[in-house]
């Protein structure tokens, strides 16, 4: 399998991906990760400004291992299904 096979979007990786950013988003508010805050020299953000900025900045590295999770799930179901 070369790497524009493997990273081809199919049905099966579109809908495996959408059920891990739909997990993943749900684990971010429910473990209470958006109310991290960071402060800055002597201005400290509220929860709200924090709470945008830390889902705005993990969004793209959420989505991009999120993509990688369900190509690599299907390479190894492909495997799997082949040798047996």
């Amino acid at each position: 399998m070369n790497w524009k096979e493997f990273f081809k979007p199919t049905i099966w990786k579109i809908i495996i991906f959408i059920i891990l950013i739909i997990f993943s988003l749900i684990l971010i508010y429910k473990l209470g990760l958006n109310n991290l805050t960071v402060c800055l020299g002597t201005e400290c953000p509220t929860i709200e400004e924090s709470a945008r900025s830390l889902t705005l900045l993990s969004l793209p590295f959420i989505l991009i291992v999120g993509y990688l999770i369900s190509c690599l799930i299907i390479y190894v179901y492909n495997k799997i299904r082949k040798n047996a």
